[in-house]
């Protein structure tokens, strides 16, 4: 079958759960598994094809995964400080 529209859905999947799901790694994890398990006839069409933007689509996780993590460091301390603690009053 064709495994490309598999492993983007997983990419785009995984991407767009980094920022909110613990389970985005799992998606990723997913879809390198798909393409480590195609024939060495086929990986490189996949990577190299203007079809797939694969390595586009691997670029984008990794880079929102890199934002994801430098959120989770800086919004804490814009929130509150290292407890991440805002204290809220209702008008």
């Amino acid at each position: 079958g064709c495994q490309a529209p598999v492993i983007m859905a997983y990419l785009l999947v995984a991407e767009a759960k980094l920022p909110m799901d613990d389970d985005a790694e799992r998606y990723a994890s997913t879809a390198m598994s798909v393409v480590e398990s195609l024939p060495d006839i086929v990986r490189p069409v996949l990577e190299d094809s203007r079809s797939w933007p694969f390595r586009e689509a691997v670029a984008r996780y990794e880079r929102t995964a890199q934002a994801a993590i430098e959120a989770q460091q800086t919004f804490p301390a814009l929130l509150g400080g290292a407890r991440g603690a805002v204290s809220l009053e209702f008008v």
